[in-house]
């Protein structure tokens, strides 16, 4: 539903003020702001508001005001953190008078599936010198759950695409082994999703803020 001119200016100080503070005003810092002498006015000006489905609120709770009505955001970062590895177990998974050399390689072994909805992993996209490659691997397992790919490949039944971090303690311990490790699969990338289109609470930005700056170091320290 359309806005009036006040009730527009009293949604973009809502926004303005959770982006700067985390966290919603209170009736009385509405009113100072706008100059209104009774807090009626600004319970009417965000009654309105809520009807109009822009706002929630709560007639029993300090700074309860919740912004709806776009809908969800997101915001993307790609980092290596979230750099992946094809790993196998070093003996069952690859027979020992057989290689994985090249890409194509791959074609050949038995590949362990992540199935879910949207899914690519049935098709691998690996890093090359020339650009990216994508492969149409096959294999007689899949799963939608990942932790389920590392078991199998740690049972020797296959190569499995996983998150560098998931399996690093496997890989130190010898347990995996990286295969193709100049030719890494494309990484993945870490959506921060938060609920309004300018609403960025303080908990989420100093958590997306801290993975932004010590992301890239976690992945080198891991040691692969």
């Amino acid at each position: 539903m359309p806005l009036t001119k006040r009730q527009k200016e009293i949604l973009d100080f809502l926004e303005s003020f959770l982006d700067d503070n985390g966290y919603p005003p209170s009736f009385e810092e509405i009113a100072r702001h706008f100059g209104y002498t009774s807090l009626a006015t600004v319970h009417e000006h965000l009654e309105n508001l809520r009807q109009k489905g822009y706002i929630r609120k709560s007639y029993n709770a300090s700074r309860s005001i919740e912004l709806v009505g776009e809908g969800p955001k997101a915001s993307a970062v790609e980092l290596p953190l979230l750099g992946r590895v094809a790993a196998g177990a070093p003996i069952e998974a690859i027979e020992d008078d057989e290689t994985i050399a090249v890409p194509e390689d791959l074609l050949e072994h038995r590949c362990l599936l992540l199935r879910f909805a949207g899914s690519q992993q049935f098709r691998w996209t690996l890093t090359t010198p020339t650009g990216p490659l994508t492969l149409p691997v096959e294999g007689t397992l899949d799963a939608d759950d990942g932790d389920m790919l590392t078991e199998w490949a740690l049972l020797g039944q296959g190569i499995a695409l996983k998150p560098a971090w998931e399996v690093a303690p496997h890989l130190r311990a010898g347990r995996l082994e990286v295969v193709l490790p100049d030719l890494p699969p494309e990484p993945a990338v870490l959506a921060v999703l938060y609920p309004h289109r300018r609403l960025l609470p303080a908990k989420v930005k100093a958590f997306a803020d801290f993975i932004v700056e010590h992301g890239p170091r976690v992945l080198a320290d891991l040691d692969l």
